[in-house]
């Protein structure tokens, strides 16, 4: 009788460990279920509100966004004057990817007292125009007061290939700021596909030598820089 019983106990005990690990699996795929639900509610929220990323914590934030996406460049430039440095910047910003149509906008706000708002500012007109309008930016990587600002300049200047602005850049080498004589010079080695034996950090002679040599080299070699660049596409926007 004792060998009869048990295999009746493993059946019954059998027959609940089957049903525990059936609840088990039951719970495990309704938590996935939900998962899922969730995971599609974030996807659609994100698909209806246009990939638009903000946090709903800034609005401002989410607003130049949903500007930038309307292409509304009027009410961004108007963001530009906040009073808040960041949803200025942010605005700006914005404008960059706006095209030529916000250049003039940028341009104004590259006179904006405040150096943040310059300098987000002397990045964007870097994205939004070609090197046929690079005046301002000029402008500011000789005269701003604020070496970050002088550095966006010039390397805007690099990234729209403006072998125009080839004076100033060399000026840029012998700026006081260490920053800004690196950038001039990755900039110039940008628009002749030149690496002159200049490094920001040499001491002042040494540095005016290789000054001196490239300012001298320079009225050579522009004739076939300016051939090679005007015989490419003008690459411009973001």
């Amino acid at each position: 009788m004792g060998l009869a019983s048990r295999p009746g106990r493993g059946r019954c005990g059998g027959e609940g460990t089957g049903k525990k690990m059936a609840k088990v699996s039951l719970r495990l795929w309704v938590l996935i279920g939900i998962a899922l639900l969730l995971t599609a509610g974030v996807v659609l929220r994100f698909v209806l509100a246009g990939g638009d990323t903000a946090d709903d914590s800034d609005p401002a934030a989410a607003r130049i966004q949903r500007y930038q996406r309307e292409g509304n460049i009027a009410a961004l430039a108007s963001e530009c004057s906040s009073n808040d440095v960041e949803v200025a910047r942010k605005a700006v910003t914005a404008l960059g990817y706006s095209g030529p149509a916000a250049a003039s906008h940028i341009e104004r706000a590259m006179r904006d007292k405040r150096a943040g708002v310059r300098e987000a500012a002397a990045a964007a007109l870097g994205r939004a125009v070609g090197r046929d309008r690079t005046g301002r930016l000029a402008e500011a990587a000789s005269r701003d007061k604020s070496a970050n600002v002088r550095a966006t300049a010039v390397t805007a200047l690099g990234r729209v290939l403006a072998y125009n602005e080839m004076e100033t850049l060399i000026a840029a080498l012998g700026d006081e700021d260490v920053t800004v004589r690196h950038r001039a010079n990755e900039a110039i080695t940008r628009i002749t596909g030149l690496r002159f034996k200049f490094r920001a950090n040499d001491p002042a002679k040494k540095r005016r030598e290789v000054i001196r040599t490239i300012r001298k080299a320079w009225p050579k070699m522009k004739a076939w820089v300016s051939y090679y660049h005007e015989s490419q596409p003008v690459k411009q926007g973001p």
